[in-house]
């Protein structure tokens, strides 16, 4: 448990199927974590996506500060407002399909009441901005100073390569291939320079999870109405999974839903159904020739993607050499998967100096917030 002292950084990863919320100090420990339900801002409305971020909060204010009775969440989703008993130095909330000035805007607007110190509100791939930002830092605490000018007053070596010039700003292309997909391009100075994606499963959601679920059926079906079907693998799945006799049938089951249910709720639940498939059929991408076809094209399409950032970071003045790669969503984590996209991306011509993983992006970039306070 934190002293009443000690500096303490939220973050919140809101994304489509759960939100996580972590309590951090500068020193790296993580002092509480939370979990709540889905929180798309654009799949799911503002209300649900405000409900669930405080939620999350409250479990994660409960779990550090070690408190035996939840005083707080009574309010959280009721008409008495949620007053987060713990203060921030810091706290970041990245929301998926928060993706205009207007979302923040209105967002920002719900939230920052709870919280004394308010505030940011941002896109969840934004998240990743604190790593760059640290790893930034870091590079510069070691950096040895520039070396004096030499005569003809040209500064010598200053990046250290011998060639006497600047190496360009760092820069990070941050993906997040969870549920849903967004790429987006983040300078290590002005911020967000480019944006791919994002825009919820209706427009494909390329790279995600959810793409890959629709890919893997809508090849299997092709292979079955061409008579092209192989017995087992992938097919196989497909059928068991939904509980028919024939992978025809498969689509047809991909809608059916409680008749009852709302269309908000109906329209999120057949995305979750679709997208659930894809750790089965990354795993069976091994040894099953039409899975794997499907992980190959789903990949490229994310690293059309990153690739369309890659370019759009050149023309920013980025050198190549500076770029990194920070991933993360269900789907974003998983070793197969970033070799894939990684492989697909050199058949681009697209390298980055560093890829990161980024598997609990909400204590990670706690943790990061709070190191950046004190390199």
């Amino acid at each position: 448990m934190p002293t009443r002292l000690q500096p303490l950084f939220l973050v919140v990863d809101a994304g489509g199927t759960k939100t996580a919320a972590a309590i951090a100090g500068a020193d790296g420990t993580v002092f509480g974590e939370g979990v709540a339900g889905g929180a798309n801002m654009a799949e799911l409305g503002l209300e649900t996506a405000v409900t669930e971020i405080l939620r999350a909060v409250n479990a994660a204010v409960l779990a550090t500060t070690g408190a035996a009775k939840d005083t707080a969440s009574a309010s959280v989703g009721s008409a008495a407002p949620y007053a987060c008993p713990l203060e921030f130095q810091a706290a970041w909330i990245g929301a998926s399909g928060c993706d205009s000035d207007l979302d923040v805007e209105r967002l920002t607007a719900r939230l920052a009441p709870a919280f004394r110190n308010g505030v940011t509100v941002m896109n969840d791939a934004l998240l990743l901005s604190v790593l760059l930002r640290l790893r930034s830092q870091k590079q510069e605490s070691r950096a040895p100073a520039p070396e004096a000018a030499s005569a003809s007053g040209v500064n010598v070596n200053v990046d250290g390569n011998g060639s006497g010039s600047s190496t360009g700003t760092p820069w990070l292309a941050a993906v997040v291939a969870g549920t849903g997909s967004i790429v987006l391009g983040i300078d290590g100075q002005a911020g967000q320079f480019g944006k791919r994606g994002g825009h919820g499963y209706l427009f494909g959601d390329v790279g995600s999870a959810y793409h890959l679920g629709l890919v893997a059926i809508r090849m299997a079906a092709d292979d079955y109405d061409e008579g092209t079907e192989v017995p087992g693998g992938l097919a196989a799945l497909l059928r068991k999974r939904f509980g028919v006799d024939s992978t025809a049938d498969v689509p047809a089951r991909c809608h059916d839903v409680p008749p009852d249910m709302d269309p908000v709720s109906a329209s999120n639940e057949r995305k979750l159904r679709i997208a659930a498939l894809s750790p089965a059929v990354l795993s069976l991408s091994g040894t099953c020739p039409l899975a794997a076809r499907v992980v190959r094209e789903v990949a490229r399409g994310l690293a059309t993607d990153i690739a369309s950032i890659a370019r759009a970071a050149q023309k920013w003045g980025h050198s190549a050499a500076r770029g990194g790669l920070a991933i993360t969503g269900g789907l974003g984590v998983q070793p197969l998967y970033v070799a894939a996209v990684v492989a697909e991306l050199a058949e681009l011509g697209v390298r980055f100096e560093w890829v990161e993983s980024v598997e609990a992006p909400a204590r990670q970039c706690a943790v990061a917030l709070g190191q950046c306070h004190t390199v």
